[in-house]
């Protein structure tokens, strides 16, 4: 049975989940430079299926799931201080400008792996997943942008694309220079 469905003359049908991403004859995707530099930098094989298990960890470790809540907690108490500094009516401004800081310094971090740099698994789960994870907000976000278009539709339109075109682009230049400063 082919999940991916039939190819169709002159139209290029999915094979594997990052297919999606088209690079030239030499590049290599995100996802094979990532993984194999956060391997190189944490010291330890990352992939997604274990042979016997179908699931590469087998426990959580108690002091990742630490620092992930440590980061979390100030990642929320920051977002909470932003937020609480503005004016009610204008907090889903402050809901946007977290959300595209916290892209762009994902970004960042992101690049700074792809270049090859020796960050220790902890220090990413502690910024990236923790801290950066807590201090952006997909809820407040698809909230924000449900009371707006009960207002008006294209306030909200314009809210929705800003939050979403502008998180990827920053996350996209925090990646990109992270990999021009490196190199």
């Amino acid at each position: 049975m082919d999940l991916h469905g039939p190819r169709v003359q002159g139209k290029r049908s999915f094979q594997k989940p990052d297919d999606s991403t088209h690079f030239k004859a030499g590049e290599r995707s995100f996802q094979q430079i990532g993984r194999k530099n956060a391997e190189k930098a944490i010291g330890r094989d990352i992939s997604r299926r274990d042979e016997n298990n179908h699931s590469s960890r087998k426990h959580v470790d108690a002091k990742l799931l630490a620092l992930v809540a440590l980061g979390g907690a100030i990642g929320a108490v920051l977002r909470y201080i932003i937020q609480s500094m503005v004016e009610p009516d204008t907090t889903p401004y402050a809901t946007l400008g977290v959300n595209l800081i916290g892209s762009l310094l994902l970004g960042v971090l992101f690049g700074v792996i792809a270049a090859g740099s020796v960050i220790s698994e902890g220090s990413i789960m502690f910024i990236g997943t923790g801290l950066l994870g807590a201090f952006t907000t997909m809820s407040t976000f698809a909230m924000d942008s449900v009371r707006f278009s009960e207002d008006s539709a294209t306030t909200a339109g314009t809210y929705v694309i800003l939050t979403v075109a502008g998180s990827i682009m920053l996350a996209w230049c925090g990646y990109r220079a992270a990999l021009t400063l490196a190199s």
